[in-house]
């Protein structure tokens, strides 16, 4: 007698995997989607956290999904926008998101040239410090500044550009 058994638990967990992947495709092919996100997703939507993992790592594996790739995107989004603060805000924005600080320091560098810099800068300094460059302020005042903005995550060389052509 045949044990067919083990044949069917075989097709049932392929139909899963297939259910997993389908539904995980779907929500790409609607947006970027990070691991953490993606995975919180599927499981709200009732698929086992096992075949999750599954078949998440082996989109993580085929490049379908990046966290650092996702990271990036979502900073230059919110600069764009108008949405972000600082540096500091986005990488800790992202944290809550579960994102490690290895990806987000990455995705921070490629995101953050120095044009985009400048741009969060007076940003930051209108709606933060109601401070835009017809702003007189006087040496304690722009050394308070400073280290606040290097709090931030500002670099020095914007800074320093931004102080020299602006107060």
């Amino acid at each position: 007698m045949l044990d067919l058994s083990s044949d069917i638990e075989d097709n049932s967990e392929d139909s899963d995997i297939l259910k997993v992947q389908n539904a995980a495709l779907r929500l790409i092919a609607r947006a970027e989607q990070y691991s953490l996100g993606l995975r919180a997703k599927l499981i709200k939507r009732g698929f086992p956290s096992g075949i999750t993992a599954e078949v998440i790592l082996d989109l993580s594996e085929k490049n379908l999904i990046n966290d650092e790739r996702y990271a990036e995107l979502w900073i230059r989004s919110r600069i764009s926008g108008g949405r972000a603060l600082s540096p500091r805000d986005l990488q800790s924005s992202l944290g809550k998101k579960g994102i490690d600080n290895i990806t987000i320091k990455k995705a921070l560098e490629t995101a953050l040239d120095s044009s985009s810099e400048s741009l969060l800068l007076k940003s930051f300094l209108k709606k933060k410090k109601n401070i835009d460059e017809t702003a007189e302020l006087d040496e304690k005042t722009i050394r308070n500044l400073w280290a606040e903005l290097k709090y931030e995550g500002f670099s020095a060389e914007n800074l320093e550009i931004y102080f020299e052509n602006n107060l």
